[in-house]
């Protein structure tokens, strides 16, 4: 049976046409208010969903800000552990909103961002490359054996 969503119906909100440069009225989705706080619960939430439906027992998520807070949040929601890697330039409070999520395991590593210089061009260097958490650029599964 399908989870129900994660995400919120959240207001959609219609400002004063002197509201904007343009003079038009502007729309205002209101996704701060989402369980998460942002918009990203709509689319980290449905793919956690998705792949726990499928037999995932874990999420792990690369993320230094809302997309990590999603995906521990979701984690939470369908009673899977989370693993959360943020970069080491991840503010303190984006942090210790991860760990507030209750999750049952919400694990920070501290990493860099900085684009990794290649040494060589063999085919070792490029695995090496690959494998450092700098190249970790979504969310991810740990599936059923």
């Amino acid at each position: 049976m399908p989870f129900a969503p994660l995400h919120l119906d959240t207001p959609l909100l219609q400002t004063a046409p002197g509201y904007s440069a343009s003079g038009k009225p502007l729309w205002l989705k209101l996704d701060a208010l989402q369980p998460s706080g942002s918009f990203k619960l709509r689319g980290v939430g449905r793919l956690c969903q998705h792949e726990v439906e499928n037999g995932a027992r874990e999420i792990f998520c690369a993320s230094g800000g809302n997309a990590g807070i999603a995906a521990a949040y979701a984690g939470r929601a369908l009673g899977v552990p989370v693993t959360i890697v943020v970069p080491e330039t991840t503010a303190a409070d984006v942090r210790q909103t991860i760990a507030a999520t209750g999750a049952k395991s919400s694990f920070m590593v501290r990493f860099s961002m900085k684009p990794m210089p290649m040494q060589s061009n063999s085919p070792g260097a490029a695995r090496q490359a690959m494998c450092t958490p700098s190249t970790i650029r979504f969310c991810g599964m740990v599936m059923p054996r």
